[in-house]
């Protein structure tokens, strides 16, 4: 092979390479920024050279590890405030989706099932009888219900802390040729959580906070986790 031919050669394949970032920079999957999450980024330089799959592996722990905190949370709040009747609907609801055969829709079924507990747990706030509720509980009750308010919180951290690393990942792969055709088919992930996870995390937020106040207003102690590094509160420390 003449050196001409090696050099055109190589010319072409970069040629190739900066199309398919440009093609991906300006695709839609990349748009949609959340416009009130900051990226950690600003304008910085970085080439994307550091990008890795353990990093990518990290920020899907860490989204599932948000999706498995506020779950359990809202379930253990949902059970203390809501009365028999809803209990009751509740728990049918959620042993028909676990019979649901498909994966996907079993998968939204209980999604859905766990949106309206969220949902319900709200609607208690803005009743009255809310109050009568908690001041009803007992001691050990009130004490799981301050550690379920203050894991919801923390799920809404790390959904948020799980924002900015997807916004950033996404612009280190963006800049670097070699990373977008190696973590192409992470981008679509990258777009879901970036997407995806802001309107939760914001309700997380309103309902954690809405909750703090009521339980504060009924002497129901309730700390506030300052970043998605603190740990989460064991409701079974043998768990």
């Amino acid at each position: 092979m003449s050196k001409n031919t090696w050099f055109t050669g190589k010319v072409k394949l970069g040629l190739a390479l900066i199309s398919l970032v440009v093609l991906l920079a300006s695709s839609p999957l990349f748009g949609g920024m959340l416009d009130n999450v900051k990226s950690p980024l600003g304008k910085s330089k970085d080439t994307g050279s550091n990008v890795s799959r353990n990093d990518l592996d990290g920020l899907y722990a860490l989204c599932c590890d948000a999706d498995n905190l506020l779950q359990k949370s809202v379930d253990l709040t949902f059970n203390m405030l809501a009365n028999k009747d809803e209990l009751q609907k509740m728990e049918l609801r959620m042993r028909e989706a676990n019979n649901i055969k498909d994966p996907k829709e079993k998968e939204a079924a209980i999604n859905k099932i766990e949106q309206d507990k969220a949902a319900l747990v709200q609607k208690y706030l803005d009743e009255q009888q809310i109050s009568q509720k908690m001041q009803s509980l007992n001691a050990e009750q009130r004490k799981l219900l301050g550690i379920a308010i203050y894991n919801i919180l923390l799920a809404s951290l790390k959904d948020k802390d799980a924002v900015e690393k997807a916004q950033q990942l996404t612009q280190k792969i963006q800049a670097n040729p070699a990373a977008s055709t190696s973590y192409a088919g992470d981008l679509p992930k990258l777009k879901d959580i970036v997407t995806g996870v802001p309107p939760q995390a914001d309700k997380a937020v309103t309902l954690g906070t809405n909750l703090t106040k009521v339980a504060r207003a009924n002497k129901i102690e309730v700390a506030v986790p300052k970043s998605s590094s603190d740990p989460k509160k064991e409701v079974d420390p043998d768990k």
